[in-house]
């Protein structure tokens, strides 16, 4: 397992990590760290290879001193085993807290970018700048239609590439 996790980690930053060229994308004005950290429910991505035919994606965001240590659980089926990758992030920009770095394994690093929060911080949008993968995630392992659409909207209008993205079952 855990050399199967090294393998991911290496792969994973080679095609994404190392090829953070920003296509203008900006970040939310403003995270309120309190309020964002906690449980997030995966309800689509633009997936890595991991993440293909999932179930139950859970991002767990907690503070740790300087830092926010992230928790990414899955599986693979309904009644398969939970698969965990843990992960640090580093905020970038203190005015904001809506551009991470995010730490996998030793020197292995991206930047996350918070796109979209609501005000009530029931649903966000993370992605990275060169846009090849994107999690949209709520508080509820469920989200509606309308919230949905409203969100590809936006991210159709940001020129992502929507049909790329997969709804995450959420079977609990």
């Amino acid at each position: 397992m855990k050399i199967k996790l090294f393998n991911f980690l290496i792969i994973f930053c080679q095609l994404a990590c190392f090829s953070n060229q920003n296509h203008q994308l900006d970040t939310v004005k403003y995270i309120n760290l309190n309020n964002f950290m906690g449980d997030w429910y995966v309800i689509a991505s633009i997936p890595t290879f991991i993440e293909k035919n999932i179930v139950n994606a859970k991002e767990n965001y907690k503070i740790i001193e300087n830092s926010i240590e992230t928790t990414y659980t899955y599986q693979k089926e309904k009644n398969g085993d939970k698969k965990v990758i843990k992960s640090t992030a580093t905020i970038l920009d203190d005015s904001n807290n809506s551009l991470w770095e995010m730490c996998f394994w030793g020197p292995l690093k991206s930047k996350y970018m918070i796109i979209h929060i609501a005000d009530d911080y029931s649903n966000t949008v993370v992605t990275i700048p060169n846009k090849k993968y994107l999690w949209i995630m709520s508080r509820q392992p469920s989200m509606s239609k309308v919230t949905y659409s409203k969100i590809i909207e936006k991210l159709d209008s940001l020129n992502f590439e929507t049909n790329k993205i997969k709804l995450i079952p959420q079977k609990w």
